[in-house]
């Protein structure tokens, strides 16, 4: 009972301390030069092609 009352005790400290708002962006077109839009797209294509073809399996 008492280690009930703890939990439900922390729980209610936990949610007053974790802020309720979120700070995220979506990346607006244009933004990225090409450079580093190509250079991503190289490093994670064979990731996606190994992908498709463990799909494909």
């Amino acid at each position: 009972m008492l280690r009930t009352r703890y939990l439900i005790a922390s729980l209610i400290v936990l949610l007053l301390l974790v802020p309720n708002t979120a700070y995220a962006m979506h990346i607006m077109e244009g933004f990225l030069p090409a450079k580093w839009c190509l250079l991503w797209a190289a490093l994670s294509a064979p990731f996606i092609i190994w992908g498709f073809f463990s799909i494909k399996k």
